[in-house]
Protein backbone atom coordinates (compact mmCIF):
# COMPACT_ATOMS: atom_id res chain seq x y z
CA UNK A 1 0.00 0.00 0.00
CA UNK A 2 1.52 3.32 -0.98
CA UNK A 3 0.26 6.85 -1.12
CA UNK A 4 1.64 9.93 -2.86
CA UNK A 5 0.59 13.44 -1.79
CA UNK A 6 0.85 16.34 -4.22
CA UNK A 7 0.38 20.08 -3.92
CA UNK A 8 -3.16 21.28 -4.30
CA UNK A 9 -4.65 18.56 -2.05
CA UNK A 10 -4.22 15.73 -4.58
CA UNK A 11 -3.49 12.16 -3.44
CA UNK A 12 -2.84 8.96 -5.35
CA UNK A 13 -2.99 5.59 -3.61
CA UNK A 14 -1.88 2.25 -5.06
CA UNK A 15 -2.75 -0.96 -3.25
CA UNK A 16 -1.65 -4.48 -4.06
CA UNK A 17 -2.71 -7.73 -2.43
CA UNK A 18 -1.20 -11.18 -2.92
CA UNK A 19 -2.32 -14.49 -1.45
CA UNK A 20 0.04 -17.33 -2.25
CA UNK A 21 -1.05 -20.84 -3.11
CA UNK A 22 -1.98 -22.95 -0.11
CA UNK A 23 -2.73 -26.54 0.81
CA UNK A 24 -5.79 -27.33 2.90
CA UNK A 25 -6.84 -30.50 4.72
CA UNK A 26 -8.89 -31.63 1.71
CA UNK A 27 -7.30 -29.86 -1.25
CA UNK A 28 -5.49 -26.77 -2.43
CA UNK A 29 -6.06 -23.12 -3.36
CA UNK A 30 -4.27 -21.29 -6.14
CA UNK A 31 -2.51 -17.97 -5.58
CA UNK A 32 -4.16 -14.63 -6.30
CA UNK A 33 -3.00 -11.06 -6.96
CA UNK A 34 -5.10 -7.91 -7.08
CA UNK A 35 -4.25 -4.22 -7.49
CA UNK A 36 -6.29 -1.06 -6.88
CA UNK A 37 -5.65 2.60 -7.71
CA UNK A 38 -7.39 5.69 -6.35
CA UNK A 39 -7.00 9.40 -7.11
CA UNK A 40 -8.43 11.86 -4.60
CA UNK A 41 -8.86 15.63 -4.71
CA UNK A 42 -9.95 17.69 -1.69
CA UNK A 43 -11.99 20.82 -2.47
CA UNK A 44 -13.61 23.69 -0.53
CA UNK A 45 -11.08 23.69 2.31
CA UNK A 46 -11.24 19.86 2.59
CA UNK A 47 -15.00 19.85 3.12
CA UNK A 48 -15.66 18.21 -0.27
CA UNK A 49 -13.72 15.21 -1.61
CA UNK A 50 -13.80 13.79 -5.14
CA UNK A 51 -12.40 10.25 -5.55
CA UNK A 52 -11.88 8.20 -8.71
CA UNK A 53 -10.94 4.59 -7.99
CA UNK A 54 -10.28 1.42 -9.95
CA UNK A 55 -10.35 -2.05 -8.41
CA UNK A 56 -8.68 -5.16 -9.82
CA UNK A 57 -7.04 -3.15 -12.60
CA UNK A 58 -5.39 -6.14 -14.31
CA UNK A 59 -8.32 -8.59 -13.95
CA UNK A 60 -6.23 -10.93 -11.81
CA UNK A 61 -8.47 -11.32 -8.74
CA UNK A 62 -9.65 -14.89 -9.05
CA UNK A 63 -10.24 -17.67 -6.61
CA UNK A 64 -9.53 -21.19 -7.74
CA UNK A 65 -9.11 -24.44 -5.88
CA UNK A 66 -9.92 -28.10 -5.45
CA UNK A 67 -11.27 -30.21 -2.62
CA UNK A 68 -11.42 -33.98 -2.55
CA UNK A 69 -12.02 -36.85 -0.21
CA UNK A 70 -13.48 -40.31 -0.20
CA UNK A 71 -16.42 -40.22 -2.58
CA UNK A 72 -16.18 -36.59 -3.69
CA UNK A 73 -14.16 -34.17 -5.81
CA UNK A 74 -14.88 -30.45 -6.14
CA UNK A 75 -13.26 -27.80 -8.34
CA UNK A 76 -14.30 -24.18 -8.00
CA UNK A 77 -13.28 -21.06 -9.87
CA UNK A 78 -14.51 -17.55 -9.15
CA UNK A 79 -13.76 -14.57 -11.38
CA UNK A 80 -15.20 -11.17 -10.66
CA UNK A 81 -16.08 -8.62 -13.30
CA UNK A 82 -13.14 -6.29 -13.55
CA UNK A 83 -11.92 -3.66 -13.54
CA UNK A 84 -14.51 -1.85 -11.43
CA UNK A 85 -14.30 1.94 -11.77
CA UNK A 86 -16.10 4.24 -9.30
CA UNK A 87 -16.40 8.00 -8.95
CA UNK A 88 -17.53 9.30 -5.57
CA UNK A 89 -18.18 12.70 -4.07
CA UNK A 90 -18.33 13.18 -0.29
CA UNK A 91 -19.20 16.22 1.75
CA UNK A 92 -18.17 16.72 5.39
CA UNK A 93 -20.99 18.48 7.19
CA UNK A 94 -19.59 18.21 10.71
CA UNK A 95 -16.00 17.13 11.25
CA UNK A 96 -16.39 16.78 15.02
CA UNK A 97 -14.45 13.48 15.38
CA UNK A 98 -11.38 14.81 13.54
CA UNK A 99 -11.41 18.05 15.57
CA UNK A 100 -11.64 16.11 18.84
CA UNK A 101 -8.83 13.71 17.82
CA UNK A 102 -6.65 16.65 16.75
CA UNK A 103 -7.11 18.33 20.13
CA UNK A 104 -6.28 15.08 21.95
CA UNK A 105 -3.19 14.35 19.83
CA UNK A 106 -2.11 17.94 19.36
CA UNK A 107 -1.96 17.35 15.62
CA UNK A 108 -3.53 19.11 12.69
CA UNK A 109 -3.75 16.19 10.24
CA UNK A 110 -5.17 12.68 10.33
CA UNK A 111 -2.81 9.82 9.48
CA UNK A 112 -3.75 7.49 6.63
CA UNK A 113 -2.67 3.87 6.22
CA UNK A 114 0.34 3.22 4.03
CA UNK A 115 3.53 5.03 3.19
CA UNK A 116 3.12 8.78 2.74
CA UNK A 117 5.30 10.80 0.39
CA UNK A 118 4.84 14.54 -0.03
CA UNK A 119 5.86 16.49 -3.15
Amino acid sequence: NGQLKFKGDWRIQLTGMYNGPSVTAQGQREGMFMSNLAIRKDLLQKKLTLTLSGRDLFKTAKREGTSSGEGFYSYDRFYREAPVITLSLSLKINNYSTQKRDRENGEGMMEMDGADFEF
